[in-house]
């Protein structure tokens, strides 16, 4: 792995022609910022280097996977619809609810009793 904020163009393609991945994942990948990466791809696209191959999920936002190469570019997905987003919202919250403590009140026979 090359060193932090190093990264060549021919590295990138290298790991890109392997499997196609997000700015984030090759943020990760090289120790980078995920603006400078995103920087670095659209500065790589417009020299017809890379190409975005698709789209993953990303919470509400579809996340743009990089190719290598110069191909057409994917379509981008239409949004979620404003309704489908509030029913993933309120099953989040529902898990999450799920997850938080139960409050506890101590029992003491004193208490049992109305003492």
């Amino acid at each position: 792995m090359p060193p932090p904020n190093k990264q060549s163009p021919d590295q990138i393609i290298r790991i890109l022609k392997r499997n196609p991945l997000s700015a984030a994942d090759l943020a990760a990948k090289f120790e980078m910022s995920g603006h400078h990466i995103r920087q670095v791809l659209r500065a790589m696209k417009a020299k017809g280097m890379v190409h975005v191959s698709g789209y993953a999920k990303s919470g509400n936002h579809p996340e743009r996977l990089w190719g290598a190469g110069n191909g057409i570019d994917a379509v981008k997905p239409p949004p979620l619809p404003r309704a489908e987003r509030r029913r993933m919202q309120r099953d989040t919250k529902k898990k999450v609810d799920a997850l938080k403590p139960v409050k506890v009140i101590p029992l003491t026979m004193a208490g049992m009793l109305g003492l």
